[in-house]
């Protein structure tokens, strides 16, 4: 597996769905994406599975060249990669909230 992208929850709709559709749409034919998920909208899976490999996460163990992370960490346990990512982005201090980081990253 070339490119593991992870997000806890896809929504039906929103900033990191948006995200994730136009990364599958401008490089789903080039390079091989997969995304990994906890729950997701049906509809939003529909939409990813046309450019991209979308699997739901149970704690399977994931090998991958590059892992990309957003603000969910949670997953890192179960991945071996080559390099790892992390995109963060958003008003953590307006939210009163830390951003989660790991060392790994």
């Amino acid at each position: 597996m070339q490119n593991a992208f992870y997000f806890n929850t896809i929504n039906s709709i929103g900033g990191i769905e948006t995200w994730l559709y136009n990364i599958s749409q401008l490089y789903g034919d080039k390079y091989d994406i997969n995304i990994f998920y906890r729950k997701a909208d049906p509809k939003q899976l529909e939409r990813l599975s046309k450019k991209a490999h979308c699997y739901q996460f149970f704690g399977q163990k994931i090998k991958c060249k590059k892992a990309i992370l957003c603000y969910n960490t949670d997953i890192m346990d179960y991945i071996e990669a080559d390099e790892y990512c992390q995109f963060l982005h958003g008003d953590y201090k307006a939210l009163g909230r830390l951003p989660m980081l790991d060392k790994r990253i």
